[in-house]
């Protein structure tokens, strides 16, 4: 008889964090028999702001018993840095889950039995396995159901729909007022060339940049998503009152505008399979290496373009690297002693 294996997924309660790890574990989920739980990690002051080497592990050990309660996980897989803090700590659960970690920990990466980083954060060694972009959860076949559960107005017929993904500033990108002008102009000058515009912004966004894409868009079905509103970001399956419909956008896409801030929504859209354009925007001085890195190597990759200002749909080369991060983790996972056949 096959023996169900536990998964814990641990995040900080963001979405764009969490969905990695919870994304990284249901894919394993489809390679062997695996109940998957997510927690929020969420550790004191002043234990959450030191760096992640200095912080000590008793407080996050704590923390952990305390969230996983009678869940004892055979798997551990973090995203963020309050969560490499808990799966470090992890190694002292008895028994010991194997532990990985998604996103650059911050921390000597032999403290984890895996770490799953983006490319352009060039970690190596020996128990690294990068990939381009992040995972997430975003499935051809939740996109699909996502497209579906839209209201009628973000779905109905079009010769070409362009699906207009907005971030925010970060550290990489202020995103100033001449970089939203830019993208209003741009996003107005496709309307009027015939493609119906379906706009979201997202947490990150300025609250003045919904209007201004709306100022922007000649009279017609397009549809803008203020994210402000949102109460459903977390799930990303759920479309309905007040919920961002960022997921079914992608399934009823000819094709995606997204701007360079985001490696997240870049990554899920082009594992979506829908041809992505990357928006540029002014880059702070330091900070914004990174996300131009990854930039580059999706547009290597063929899975991506960028915007010059016309958006063309093409056949893009298959682009699954949640898939194939999950196919690593359980190659290594069965020569851990929490592998049980």
């Amino acid at each position: 008889m096959t023996i169900r294996k536990r998964a814990l997924a641990l995040g900080d309660g963001r979405a764009g964090i969490d969905n990695q790890s919870i994304g990284l574990a249901e894919a394993v989920a489809t390679l062997v028999p695996l109940d998957v739980e997510f927690r929020a990690v969420s550790l004191p002051d002043p234990v959450r702001r030191l760096p992640t080497a200095l912080a000590p592990s008793e407080a996050a050990l704590s923390h952990l018993r305390n969230i996983c309660g009678d869940f004892s996980p055979d798997l551990i897989i973090g995203s963020g840095r309050q969560a490499a803090l808990a799966v470090i700590a992890a190694r002292r659960l008895s028994p010991r889950p194997f532990r990985v970690q998604t996103q650059s920990p911050r921390a000597p990466v032999d403290r984890f039995d895996l770490v799953i980083p983006p490319e352009h954060d060039g970690l190596s060694g020996p128990n690294v396995f990068p990939i381009l972009g992040a995972p997430g959860r975003l499935t051809r076949e939740r996109v699909t159901a996502a497209a579906a559960a839209l209201p009628p107005a973000w779905r109905r017929p079009a010769e070409r729909r362009l699906a207009v993904l907005i971030g925010g500033p970060n550290r990489g990108f202020a995103f100033a007022e001449d970089d939203v002008a830019r993208l209003a102009d741009a996003i107005g000058r496709l309307a009027l060339e015939g493609w119906i515009i379906a706009a979201s912004t997202s947490r990150r966004t300025p609250a003045h940049v919904a209007p201004a894409i709306r100022a922007a868009l000649p009279e017609g079905a397009h549809c803008v998503h203020d994210a402000s509103c949102d109460q459903s970001a977390a799930e990303p399956t759920k479309v309905g009152a007040r919920a961002n419909p960022y997921p079914g956008l992608l399934g009823v896409a000819d094709a995606v505008l997204v701007t360079v801030d985001s490696v997240s929504m870049a990554s899920e859209a082009a594992s979506a399979g829908t041809p992505t354009y990357i928006f540029p925007l002014t880059p702070r001085r330091f900070g914004a290496g990174k996300f131009l890195r990854f930039q580059r190597a999706l547009v290597a990759r063929g899975v991506a373009r960028d915007f010059l200002g016309v958006a063309t749909p093409w056949d893009l080369a298959p682009f699954d690297e949640t898939t194939r991060a999950a196919v690593e983790i359980v190659a290594r996972w069965r020569h851990h002693e929490s592998w049980r056949d």
